[in-house]
């Protein structure tokens, strides 16, 4: 709050206040929060992610060393663990509390799951074997994100050693998941990856 005397302005902070980038996110976008503080302690911030049902995730330590500080989500929203919903920002600081909300709203974007990620990335990296990554693929096919007509099935999975390289792209960010789902879909419907 800002009072103005005499042409003098007064600046009066709340103690701790917490507010995201957006109001509204959709699967597959990076929530931002920021946290400030009027008073830095050097305790951490204990923040808490609170469903429309009072349903809340496990307590998210952020180190405060400065009056405003930002923390970025390291995986984007994802349909099977955010549903469409309001949900609450809930940040205590020591003895202090606040809370902002956001909604995420379902507008039908492709997300694919963080751990069907990490697999293709192990995968690509010849950690894990073809079948493995085959496995982590009918699950998007289970989830509803990804559907294949393939007549190709066979016993033995093959997927060509030169898709390790797009799926390089698609996890730096260079390719959608939308674009690579399709591109997955389209090749098992071809009978280029087989096992699907």
């Amino acid at each position: 709050m800002i009072l103005c005397i005499s042409g003098i302005s007064y600046a009066f902070a709340e103690p701790l206040m917490v507010y995201t980038d957006k109001q509204i996110y959709n699967h597959g976008d990076h929530i931002v929060i920021t946290i400030t503080v009027q008073d830095v302690t050097g305790d951490n911030a204990i923040m808490h992610i609170r469903d429309s049902y009072n349903v809340t995730s496990s307590p998210i330590p952020i180190p405060v060393s400065d009056s405003n500080t930002v923390w970025s989500a390291p995986f984007p929203f994802e349909r099977e663990v955010f549903a469409e919903d309001t949900y609450h920002v809930d940040v205590t600081y020591g003895d202090l509390f606040a809370s902002t909300s956001f909604q995420i709203v379902d507008i039908g974007n492709v997300v694919v799951p963080i751990w069907v990620k990490q697999v293709a990335y192990l995968w690509a990296n010849g950690e894990v074997s073809t079948s493995h990554y085959i496995d982590a693929l009918e699950n998007l096919q289970n989830l509803g994100i990804m559907q294949t007509s393939s007549d190709y099935y066979e016993d033995d999975p093959f997927i060509p050693y030169w898709l390790s390289g797009i799926t390089m792209w698609w996890l730096g960010g260079l390719v959608s998941d939308d674009e690579y789902v399709t591109m997955m879909q389209y090749l098992a419907d071809n009978g280029i990856i087989h096992g699907l």
